[in-house]
């Protein structure tokens, strides 16, 4: 299996876990109120591409194959979708491509807010549920999903380098949701 491949089947199980913990959610006024499953799944998806982005520009360079992978990950919302609500106009995959990498970063940095406003509710919900089974480490099993997809980001241009070594958001986000645990321990 080659690195695409195994990082594609990453996302399909992450995406399983995710799912399968935030079924776990019953409390009926949580869910009518504040929680949507399928808003988080968005989330989740909008998340993970942002964090690919951020590995995929850390070298200044955005390869046609760092797009092409990227854009193909995602089953839920995909992240020039995302852009297109901010009010970024007409965002496509092949637009973004052609946008000098400086740019692309910029444009990063200024949804940067949004997007950790989107992990925290991540992590919240995450963590509620990832603590009510103390047998069970989702986080880990999450992390390990992430670190084989930023893994093949990092590899798809054909070059790594030392400036691809940057924590990526999800991977914050997984850590902030190791710690809650450790705490409500």
């Amino acid at each position: 299996m080659d690195i695409y491949s195994k990082a594609i089947d990453a996302y399909n199980k992450a995406c399983s876990l995710v799912e399968g913990l935030f079924k776990e959610i019953k409390d009926e006024k949580l869910v009518k109120e504040r929680f949507s499953r399928k808003k988080m799944m968005e989330n989740f998806d909008i998340l993970v591409q942002y964090s690919m982005m951020q590995v995929a520009l850390s070298d200044k360079d955005f390869s046609s194959k760092e797009v092409k992978f990227i854009s193909k990950l995602s089953k839920y919302c995909s992240f020039v979708t995302y852009l297109n609500n901010l009010g970024f106009n007409d965002v496509t995959w092949d637009k973004l491509f052609f946008i000098k990498a400086e740019v692309l970063k910029s444009i990063l940095d200024k949804i940067k807010v949004n997007v950790q406003e989107l992990s925290e509710d991540f992590i919240k919900y995450f963590s509620l549920i990832d603590a009510k089974k103390p047998d069970c480490d989702y986080a880990k099993e999450l992390y390990n999903y992430m670190i084989a997809i930023m893994s093949a980001v990092i590899l798809s241009d054909g070059k790594w380098k030392e400036s691809e070594k940057e924590l990526p958001l999800i991977i914050v986000a997984i850590a902030i949701i190791k710690q809650r645990k450790k705490n409500i321990k």
